[in-house]
């Protein structure tokens, strides 16, 4: 080894060093808030109705390890974005907060679409939401339930 390279490996040894010396050590902190689509307070609905809400967790009710859950709605989010459909990530969750299941709420389908959609990824049913009203809908696309969105005892 020559001089001249024993010479910039001590010169990039001291730049990391420098670099170690000058980095800030940070806690990132995200503020979370909660938004209710369904339910007391629920807000008014930021994308243009009907909405439905679907998600790739747990088909079928087969309860899913997370990363199993995350990979399945990792593959519906990617088919979202191929179909260039307008979506929000959302949690469906019981009302005590003991269940709940990350999924997308998406504007811009039919009911027959999104029936499709859910069954294509194992599900059985998916939430359709209007200005007033949240229903349960089957992937053969009976409505299973039907209620006020605002209803204060769901």
């Amino acid at each position: 080894m020559r001089l001249e390279q024993i010479s910039k490996l001590i010169n990039d040894r001291n730049n990391v060093w420098e670099a170690f010396a000058k980095t800030h050590i940070v806690k990132r902190t995200v503020t979370v808030t909660e938004d209710f689509w369904v339910g007391k307070n629920a807000i008014q609905l930021p994308l243009k109705t009907p909405i439905f809400v679907i998600t790739a967790s747990n088909p079928l009710e087969e309860v899913l390890s997370k990363e199993k859950n995350s990979k399945r709605n990792q593959s519906l989010r990617d088919l979202l974005e191929y179909r260039k459909l307008n979506f929000v990530e959302v949690v469906g969750q019981s009302p005590d907060g003991k269940w709940s299941e990350n999924s997308f709420a998406i504007e811009g389908m039919t009911r027959l679409e999104a029936c499709k959609l859910a069954k294509d990824f194992s599900q059985r049913a998916v939430f359709e939401l209007e200005s007033d009203t949240v229903r349960v809908i089957s992937i053969t696309g009976k409505i299973m339930s039907e209620r006020d969105r605002n209803r204060n005892d769901i």
